[in-house]
């Protein structure tokens, strides 16, 4: 039977898991195709087996391009009452309303958030990332954007004392609910200036808890020292070189093969640089992913809290200073219509402006400065949302010549002056 048929019987069914005993091929159709082991439907309290449900429920919303972004779960259902039992191991007998969104990076990557009475979320996850001690170290990150005049919600401990449930090799921790508004929902009209607002924000954090408690886990922002989902992806080098390794593998399939060989030489000398002088620099905890949905504002459209620490983590500043500067979008009206000198200069002019932006606030020493100057090179052709972008607009027939000259210009930027 197709994926999209086995959860259509199932939603049809009414979406409780004990519906499915009804359904034995669906229900033998689900173990196989997510290859996880049912147990007997009856069975009050399995983790494993509701997390996979769950996953059927997340691919037949996208097989239908539903919004599955909040799910209510029925009182009564069997979900419902597995949240409830793991809910009084942290001392909250209370449930009236629960609410499941689904934030997996596949079915290997669980990761299930629940929304209880708009008070709690319960975090149900499958990769083994968050432990007692990284829980415990980002309670007390979070303690330091509270003294900073940021909400923060923090994280809970059972009553056993510890903040991780562990069921069905599964990990379940519960934390405060920030029911503020969220930037995402309201940023239209209001973009550049939150942009500003967030790049003034992790300035001034970063000049006030330079060296503070630094914690052993990196950022995801992190150049030669691995991240925690950087080891779960099984890569032995960071997130930066990965990303420019696929790029440059598109630019050679592209019969680009100087272009990639000239930035691949600039790489390795800006790491080789920096590598040289890097564990000497300053450095901060930061919360990780600063992004809009990530983001709270209160009635005037001011940043006033923040949530979701888990890519948190101690980063060189100048290197996060750098990314922060660097939030340049290549947009289809950009890349259509304007030629890649153009948009080379509109570039650096954001780089140029959000730098005497963040220098206001930061102060770096010399030292920092050169390594920023070297970071921001690197985030120009490494960082994410740049080399998806080159890679995209590289495979257009009508944009590829400009992002190849786009790239040269990038690569022949001397970064050191």
């Amino acid at each position: 039977m197709p994926r999209a048929g086995i959860c259509k019987q199932f939603l049809k069914a009414g979406g409780g898991c004990r519906n499915l005993r009804f359904f034995p091929e669906c229900f033998a159709s689900l173990s196989r195709m997510l290859r996880v082991p049912f147990p007997n439907a009856s069975c009050p309290f399995n983790l494993q087996a509701f997390c996979a449900i769950l996953a059927v429920l997340r691919q037949q919303m996208i097989d239908s391009e539903a919004d599955m972004e909040k799910t209510e779960i029925k009182n009564g259902s069997e979900i419902y009452g597995t949240v409830r039992e793991l809910l009084r191991l942290f001392g909250a007998d209370s449930v009236q309303t629960v609410e499941f969104t689904d934030s997996s990076h596949g079915d290997s990557d669980i990761r299930h958030n629940y929304l209880i009475d708009r008070k709690y979320v319960l975090r149900i996850n499958s990769a083994p990332v968050m432990t007692d001690g990284r829980l415990e170290e980002l309670n007390r990150l979070i303690e330091r954007y509270r003294e900073f005049g940021m909400h923060a919600p923090k994280f809970l401990k059972a009553k056993d004392g510890r903040f991780i449930v562990e069921r069905d090799g599964n990990i379940c921790y519960l934390s405060e609910y920030l029911d503020e508004t969220v930037a995402d929902d309201v940023k239209d009209g209001c973009l550049e200036e939150l942009r500003t607002q967030r790049r003034i924000f992790i300035a001034r954090f970063a000049e006030k808890y330079r060296n503070v408690d630094l914690t052993e886990t990196v950022s995801m922002y992190s150049i030669f020292d691995l991240s925690p989902y950087d080891k779960l992806d099984g890569l032995e080098i960071d997130e930066k070189q990965d990303n420019f390794n696929h790029l440059t593998a598109d630019l050679r399939k592209a019969g680009e093969y100087a272009l990639a060989e000239r930035l691949a030489q600039e790489n390795e000398s800006i790491r080789r640089e920096l590598k040289s002088f890097y564990k000497e620099l300053p450095r901060c905890v930061f919360q990780g992913d600063e992004n809009f949905s990530n983001l709270c504002v209160d009635e005037n459209r001011r940043i006033s809290g923040l949530f979701d620490f888990n890519m948190s983590g101690t980063e060189v500043i100048a290197n996060y200073l750098a990314n922060a500067a660097l939030n340049f979008f290549y947009t289809d009206e950009i890349m259509q219509s304007r030629s890649a000198d153009e948009i080379y200069r509109m570039l650096t002019k954001a780089y140029a402006e959000n730098t005497e932006l963040i220098r206001k606030y930061y102060n770096f020493t010399p030292q920092e400065f050169r390594a920023y100057r070297l970071y921001s090179k690197i985030a120009m052709y490494s960082a994410y949302w740049n080399t998806s972008a080159f890679s995209e607009y590289l495979a257009q027939e009508q944009c590829a010549e400009k992002v190849v000259r786009l790239l040269w210009k990038i690569a022949e930027e001397d970064f050191r002056a």
